[in-house]
């Protein structure tokens, strides 16, 4: 079952740090963000937690009666909310101010770019990169009070590999491993959290054991692991990667069959079936 990051969002004077701009006109509503979110980290438990401090979530709000708004037009852009402490509490040194009588949808994203030239179209995030996504929530204004409810997902695939040393006993201490194959960078569409890839399939996976998040999609992953005697084991890797799925390969020496063992089981966000690969040994 998929897991959901949720935020509670709503308006509260007093959530804001020194610097918050306060409603100084009757009907006017200050925006700000606090909340709990489960464990960005790869578990299966589920436990629910903080936002580690300094997380910077990027946020914008469209106005849905009287003059609409789209990404393109609406004056809330990439509000930056950041979570402070250990609490989950986010403060904000200018947070939005609604308006008591209109209506409004508000969406939300993570990692906050500084710039957002591109548009809200197309926010460019690199290889590497865990992006998290909250899709539009209708915002309620009461008072001086705005609130929603909005739920992040991962929009990346993670993606990790162990080595373990099978028949024959081969040596693994200063085995390198290199995975390639993956998009070194992507855009992301904040209608809908789409991805798209748009740099060339050159990101390369170094790290062992190291869950690593990539640009999901039907890939095929070129696989191969060199020991220190120089034997080098070689294959590939053909999957269609889901969104918000941690996949984690276990890969297996084995000197007589001369071949490079893979499984897959998942490790975290999503259940996803295991998977099998055959890597041949070149001298």
């Amino acid at each position: 079952m998929k897991k959901y990051l949720t935020l509670a969002l709503f308006a509260a004077l007093c959530s804001c740090n020194d610097n918050t701009i306060a409603p100084n006109t009757k009907g006017e509503a200050t925006l700000t963000l606090t909340g709990n979110t489960i464990s960005l980290a790869p578990t299966r438990s589920g436990t629910f937690q903080n936002l580690q401090d300094s997380t910077q979530v990027g946020v914008y709000v469209l106005q849905t009666s009287g003059v609409i708004t789209t990404f393109a037009s609406t004056p809330y852009i990439n509000g930056l909310y950041k979570v402070t402490g250990s609490d989950g509490a986010f403060v904000c040194a200018t947070p939005f101010v609604l308006y008591d009588g209109s209506s409004y949808v508000v969406c939300a994203y993570s990692p906050r770019l500084s710039n957002v030239a591109t548009g809200a179209n197309a926010l460019p995030f690199n290889h590497g990169t865990d992006v998290l996504y909250a899709p539009s929530s209708e915002v309620t204004i009461s008072g001086t009070t705005a609130s929603a409810a909005l739920s992040f997902t991962h929009q990346m695939s993670q993606i990790s590999f162990t080595l373990v040393s099978g028949v024959g006993s081969p040596v693994l201490t200063n085995a390198a491993l290199e995975v390639g194959g993956f998009a070194a960078s992507c855009t992301m569409n904040l209608s809908d959290g789409a991805l798209t890839p748009v740099a060339a399939s050159s990101a390369v996976i170094n790290q062992v054991a190291t869950p690593i998040c990539f640009v999901p999609g039907a890939l095929t992953l070129a696989v191969s692991v060199k020991t220190a005697d120089g034997k080098t084991y070689s294959g590939a890797l053909n999957r269609t990667f889901v969104a918000g799925s941690s996949y984690s390969y276990t890969l297996t020496l084995n000197k007589t069959e001369e071949k490079l063992g893979v499984t897959g089981t998942v490790v975290d966000w999503v259940a996803v079936p295991s998977g099998d690969v055959e890597l041949k040994e070149y001298n």
